[in-house]
């Protein structure tokens, strides 16, 4: 089933991370504090490495900020 944006019971801050593939070794990533259902926001995290590394920027940005970020919220293009 969908997730539905308006859905109240949807935790905020959440972090939305879209990731692009720039090589075999090289991901460049951007991720937005989304901070209520409004869709209220901000960038606070833009980094490229490996995908070991862009991994733990998005865990360091989760924690700094208390955000959640579930599969829904990361987009790999």
């Amino acid at each position: 089933m969908a997730s539905n944006r308006s859905d109240p019971e949807r935790s905020y801050p959440r972090l939305h991370v879209e990731m692009r593939r720039l090589s075999d070794t090289a991901i460049l990533v951007d991720g937005w504090l989304i901070e209520n259902a409004k869709g209220m926001g901000r960038t606070v995290l833009r980094y490229c490495g490996s995908m070991d590394e862009v991994r733990a920027q998005i865990s360091k940005c989760i924690s700094k900020y208390g955000a959640h970020c579930g599969d829904e919220d990361i987009v790999i293009h």
